[in-house]
């Protein structure tokens, strides 16, 4: 067996062993992988030696274990061989009465070095003095060497072997630092050289000097001419760039609410400069050694994270990496610069540059650019996003760095949107001006049509909520260096991405490079394997809520998913599902970036904490790959990404965690730092496959579920995508935008409560605090309010007014609310008449009341959550039609009690049309914690028993079957909640007949999502419309009917009650009406039937109404 053992960083050796030798024996290690660093990583590779049978001498690596262990860290021994040095060269002396230019100070502040003085000609720079090695005596050699500190055993041998010793002089001694006070101390992300004058300051120095010292000293002072020459031919020139470049950042602070005036930088500055009051400037006495200059990292919003190294594809077989030599000083651009108020770039010229000639926006230094086919460009649309460019900071052609501003406007209908909300992905894609910036500071120059540009990676964090429609982000890019690797060049950037002045999105460690076919070809893919992975110590796996008994989706389900359907997708257990006003999902169109899920284990994977496997088939004529980019198209790996969160999203979905969170959506993890690594392309060179694999890490359950996942994306079984940690998290959200339509109205004797039409939508299904103001803010979070009902089961269009404050419990308190009955109402059609239906007036009498309870601040007052369901109505009488035109319903509060955690509320209540009363009623609704719902006991019946429900009846008919047609009419449509009806001639205690009228419970039945949001029951009138429905139809197979025109809505004069009980939930299978006749009685007003009746929800009795009629009208 062939051996391997790479002992160089990173293991691309290692990796490419394999595919040299095939299936030839051999062992391949690397003692220092880049996915698996430490002290376990070595443990296991030199295990994985000695189990291949590799003499491994352990005694060395135990003892230094040991060391460790006792916190000795592994001393060396006195006898350890070592090598010393001095630190520094001798003092150089200076001359005596030499003299050199004072440099003066800076200007207190940045502004003033705008002030351009006059041309100053250049001083005559003495010729360079050309110094050999033999220009030194010995004598002066000996003199400049020190003798070095002593040495014993194998170091004194290591010393005498290397002859001739060469030991380095101390340290010279340097004028003192300029102490500066703090006022005069600013930022700016670039350097402003101060110029030099010629005022000459007199250093007294040592008496004696060699000549070393001597001509070193005509070096500093020949070289200290010509900066000065340098710094003045320069001054003017960069002042007035300076002045420019100030105006336009004083500009976009203005316009972001900022201190008029005062730059604010987003960032930390790249650089900073340091200005002061004239200071005389010590003169430099002997040169020092180069030291680079050191950029501080730019301050992030995001947790502080160490920088890795630049990572490098492992396409491009990279030697050692070096830093690229820093361009020279920029001199001023000649490029315009955007004037305050004003764009650098408009749309328009950014879809040329994505996809025109370059040089007809950038100028004609970049003409060279219009000769080649492919290009550094920005997508072109749908996947151009940016709108506009506000400025740039770089010089163009220089491959130095750089910053760009963009903007981007969220179009609310645009192709991104998903719930009004932009994707994650398409967040980070916006930035994607660094491309712009890279070809104007010259990429392509370099490129020339052979190198394509290709994202590496990034540390993202979403610091709070994502784009809604109508905010405009602002991008600020930074490219703050770049390297090369062999023949391929890197750049690296980060950017901030701002809502107003919210910071919506830092990006750190950016890294992305310019690669040849061949390199893109040749890429070992992502480096990470879960199985050498683990979670991280202390991960949480709470209990899921309910995990779907499906292992994988069609794309049919997945399907109707997307549509909103969670129940047909996930089966049993999601029923309250079906009820979703707008379940938590995944985007449709463009961004349906997967076809099926190919399998879900909820407690499979390496890790034993769940695996998702989703799959997308690529055609080659996928959308995304036109435009983006031109000449060069392959999938944006922000689109992997997007795709690799949807299918979290999905496995967070099946975990049960969107069933009680309707109208909530899914959003990123906010200030939590993301890697994203990219490692290979998608190109249409072929159909292609992709996998995205999540493997579960975290489930946290409470308010705000989460779950964090490592995130894999395969294409045809290579591995391009890696996120290690994402973590996606439900947020509450409502299907109604916040900020509810006007016109408002606020009502009198309030501050911020509104009685008009989009409010009290919004109480339906908007944000609470629309509807009831600040009294409900606590509700906006994560709390579950009380609701009216959605529509199309909406009855109240205004509030006229309320004589009780907010938040405090009236007795006596009254409101007065108006209904518009339109002319083309759903439920007129419905029912075959020109008048309200029995359940409808009911509701437009109810939902006031609902409206009351809130705004006297029941729930808002406690500390839990409540359900809020009518109990009780008495004395309900009808005296005439309810038509179209406006009703006006007046509600009192006539007292409340509490007691058990509970609130009943009794009202009295008066709907009147055209000033004559048209309803009244007495009713009870109560507040109740959710658990006292979860266990009905319900009602005893005196009349019918689940024997006599259950019986076999002479007659069975269809609701809408040809015994039940024609007139009078039943309801039909939404207002159908009946499908069979059985009936018992001659039957109950008067000997006039019963009947039962059955219909299936469908979870995701009209009412339940609009009765309630959040808390799906069915309706209590509705229930009350199917006995009246029961009883009709009874009447009819009784032949008390026959040659009627009509029903009345329900008998008019004539009183009634009601008693409820229980709730029928999605979960229910089956709902029965059960009637007995009391009398039948015919008049000139028609036959009036009168009955008993009950409603029953599976076996059990939940509602019952007493001596409600049913009156057949005769023409």
């Amino acid at each position: 067996m062939r051996v391997f053992v790479e002992h160089g960083p990173r293991g691309i050796l290692t990796a490419a062993i394999p595919k040299i030798l095939g299936d030839q024996p051999h062992v391949a290690v690397a003692l220092d992988a880049q996915e698996r660093r430490g002290l376990r990583a070595l443990a296991e590779t030199v295990a994985k030696l000695w189990v291949n049978g590799v003499p491994v001498a352990t005694d060395g690596f135990d003892a230094r274990i040991e060391a460790l262990r006792s916190q000795q860290g592994g001393a060396r021994a006195e006898t350890a061989r070592t090598l010393s040095f001095a630190g520094h060269w001798p003092d150089i002396v200076d001359v005596p009465g030499a003299t050199v230019a004072e440099a003066p100070a800076a200007p207190p502040r940045v502004a003033a070095a705008h002030t351009a003085g006059p041309a100053v000609a250049p001083p005559k720079v003495p010729e360079p003095v050309a110094v050999s090695p033999a220009a030194v005596s010995p004598a002066q050699n000996e003199s400049a060497q020190m003798p070095a500190p002593e040495t014993t055993g194998a170091a004194a041998t290591i010393a005498a072997e290397a002859a001739p010793a060469q030991y380095m002089p101390p340290a010279p001694s340097y004028p003192p630092a300029l102490a500066l006070p703090q006022t005069v101390v600013t930022q700016t992300e670039y350097v402003t050289a101060p110029a030099v004058a010629g005022q000459a300051v007199n250093i007294a120095a040592p008496a004696a000097v060699g000549d070393q010292t001597a001509t070193a000293l005509g070096i500093v002072d020949s070289a200290s001419a010509a900066h000065t020459a340098f710094v003045e031919r320069q001054a003017q020139a960069h002042a007035a760039f300076l002045q420019t470049r100030e105006a336009m950042l004083a500009m976009v602070a203005r316009r972001r609410g900022e201190l008029p005036g005062r730059v604010v930088a987003r960032s930390a500055p790249a650089t900073t400069v340091v200005t002061a009051p004239p200071v005389a400037a010590p003169a430099v006495t002997a040169p020092a050694a180069f030291v680079a200059p050191v950029t501080p990292a730019p301050a992030s919003a995001a947790p502080p994270a160490s920088a890795p190294a630049p990572v490098t594809p492992a396409a491009a077989r990279p030697a050692p990496v070096a830093p690229v030599p820093a361009p020279a000083p920029p001199a001023p651009s000649q490029e315009p610069a955007a004037a305050p108020g004003t764009v650098l770039f408009s749309r328009e010229q950014l879809e040329v540059l994505a996809g025109g000639k370059v040089s007809e926006v950038f100028g004609p230094r970049f003409a060279e650019y219009d000769n080649y086919e492919r290009l550094v460009r920005m997508p072109e649309p749908p996947l151009l996003l940016a709108d506009r460019v506000i400025s740039i900071d770089g010089e163009p052609g220089t491959m130095g760095t750089g910053t760009i501003v963009t903007e981007t406007d969220v179009d609310p209908d645009a192709w991104y949107m998903h719930n009004g909300r932009m994707s994650p992905g398409v967040v980070i894609e916006s930035g994607q001006a660094d491309l712009l910036l890279a070809s104007w500071l010259g990429a392509d120059f370099s490129n020339r049509s052979d190198r394509v540009y290709r994202l590496l990676g990034c540390d993202l964090t979403f610091m709070g909520e994502l784009p809604k429609g109508g905010e405009t982000l602002h991008y600020e890019i930074h490219i703050d260096g770049h390297a090369k690797t062999g023949d391929t060049r890197l750049f690296f950037f980060h950017y901030d991405c701002y809502i107003g002045d919210r910071l919506m999105i830092s990006v750190r460690n950016g890294q992305a490079g310019f690669f040849s076919d061949a390199e893109l070809a040749d890429s070992d893919g992502v480096l990470w394997d879960a199985a050498d992975d683990a979670p991280r110590e202390g991960a949480i796996r709470d209990t899921p809520p309910q995990v779907t008994t499906k292992r994988s989706f069609s794309a049919e389900e997945l399907a109707a998913y997307v549509d909103g359907h969670a129940y047909t997708c996930f089966g049993a257990g999601f029923e309250r599902a079906a009820a979703h006003s707008r379940t938590p999902s995944l985007p449709k169109g463009r961004l349906r970036l997967f076809d099926e899920i190919a399998e879900f284990d909820p407690e499979g994977g390496p890790w034993g904490r769940g695996y998702l496997r989703a799959r997308a088939h690529v055609p080659a004529d996928s959308w995304f790959y036109s435009g983006h980019f031109k000449n060069d198209p392959c999938m944006p790996g922000t689109l992997m990404a997007d795709a690799a969160t949807q299918a979290l999203s999905f496995a967070m979905a099946a975990y049960g965690f969107t069933i009680e969170h309707d109208g909530w959506r899914f959003e990123p993890v906010p200030d939590e730092m993301s890697r994203f690594v990219c490692r290979g392309q998608v190109i249409p060179n072929a159909d292609h496959t992709l996998d995205y694999e999540v493997f579960i890490e975290e489930i946290i359950d409470g308010p705000t579920p989460t779950v964090y996942a490592a995130l894999l994306c395969r294409s045809d079984g290579f591995k391009v995508f890696h996120a290690r940690r994402f973590g996606i998290r439900l947020v509450p959200d409502w299907p109604m935008p916040p900020g509810a339509p006007g016109p408002v109205h606020i009502l009198e004797g309030t501050t911020d409560v509104r009685g008009d039409y989009g409010a009290l939508l919004a109480c339906g299904r908007g944000m609470p605090s629309d509807a009831f103001g600040e009294l409900y803010k606590p509700f906006d979070g994560t709390r579950r309010a009380p609701r009216l009902p959605d529509e199309p089961y909406h009855f109240v269009s205004r509030i006229i007014s309320v004589d009780s404050p907010p938040g405090v419990p009236t007795k006596g308190g009254t409101c007065v609310a108006e209904y518009d009955v339109p002319a083309d109402a759903w439920y007129l059609a419905d029912t075959h008449s020109d008048a309200v239906p029995l359940s409808v007036l009911i509701e437009i009498l109810l939902q006031p009341c609902g409206w009351l309870s809130s705004y006297n601040g029941f729930a808002a007052n406690r500390p839990d959550d409540v359900l809020f369901r009518n109990l009780d109505g008495k004395n309900i009488t009808q005296l005439r039609p309810a038509l179209v035109g406006t009703l006006r319903v007046s509600t009192t509060m006539e007292r409340y009690a509490e007691g058990g955690g509970s609130t009943i509320c009794f009202f009295d209540v008066v709907c009147t049309q055209n000033d004559e009363v048209v309803m009244t009623m007495n009713t009870a609704f109560g507040f109740f914690k959710p658990e006292a719902m979860e266990n009905q006991v319900g009602l005893k019946s005196p009349q019918f028993t689940l024997d006599g429900l259950n019986a076999e009846a002479p007659v069975n008919v269809e609701y809408l079957g040809p015994e039940l047609s024609g007139a009078p009419y039943l309801h039909q449509g939404r207002l159908q909640v009946l499908d069979r009806v059985k009936f018992w001639p001659g039957a109950g205690d008067a000997g006039l007949g019963r009947a039962v009228a059955i219909y299936d419970v469908h979870p995701e039945a009209w009412f339940f999502k609009a009765h309630f949001f959040q808390d799906p029951v069915q309706p209590g009138s509705l229930g009350l419309e199917a006995m009246q429905q029961c009883a009709r139809a009874a009447a009819r197979l009784a032949g008390v009917a026959d040659g009627a025109t009509h029903f009345e809505q329900v008998a008019h004069d004539q009183s009634f009650d009601w008693s409820f009980r229980g709730q029928v939930t999605p979960l229910a299978k089956l709902a029965r009406s059960a009637v007995e006749i009391l009398s039948v009685e015919t008049d000139e007003r028609g036959t009036l039937v009168v009955f008993n009746g009950t409603f029953w929800v599976d076996d059990l009795c939940i509602y019952e109404t007493k001596k409600m009629g049913v009156r057949a009208v005769r023409a």
